[in-house]
């Protein structure tokens, strides 16, 4: 087993089973329950770069990890994902497996070594805590813009004995 494999397995193992029990399940939890509306077919992947699926920006535009410009379909899959939370027959499911697929292609990876986590700043802790950062008494080097969550977290490890220095 690769690092890379074990990581994602030992820090995501928890949340996938909750995650996909929820995609999978039926009402009430129960299984072979109506899994609800198929995947939305999101159609071929782009081809990179892929700059017309992106609105277009007058000025200059600083992305950070707390708010950035949405890619064209999103929109619309966002509004499916809201209508599935409250409980529209027509909202969005993602199919993860072919998400992964397209993903690890993109970046050159295997589809069983892509997780998924809710959040960067969630992901960012599992690996962190794989790594046992704090217990190592490791130096983590970041920037003062770094998403303020995992600024934190990083603080709190501080405490643990993670030695942290933010750069400007």
């Amino acid at each position: 087993m690769t690092r890379r494999k074990w990581i994602a397995a030992a820090g995501t193992l928890p949340l996938q089973v909750q995650v996909m029990s929820a995609f999978q399940l039926g009402p009430g939890g129960r299984e072979g329950a109506n899994p609800g509306p198929a995947p939305v077919s999101l159609g071929p992947p782009p081809t990179l770069p892929d700059k017309a699926s992106f609105p277009s920006l007058k000025g200059t535009y600083l992305n950070s990890a707390a708010t950035h410009p949405r890619v064209g379909g999103a929109t619309g899959l966002v509004r499916k994902a809201a209508a599935l939370e409250l409980g529209d027959a027509d909202g969005f499911r993602p199919n993860q497996r072919r998400i992964s697929t397209h993903f690890a292609k993109l970046i050159n990876a295997d589809p069983d070594e892509i997780a998924f986590v809710p959040s960067t700043q969630i992901g960012e802790s599992f690996i962190a805590a794989a790594l046992g950062l704090p217990e190592r008494g490791a130096h983590v080097v970041s920037d003062e813009l770094h998403f303020s969550g995992s600024q934190q977290m990083y603080t709190d490890m501080k405490q643990r004995g993670l030695e942290v220095t933010w750069s400007r």
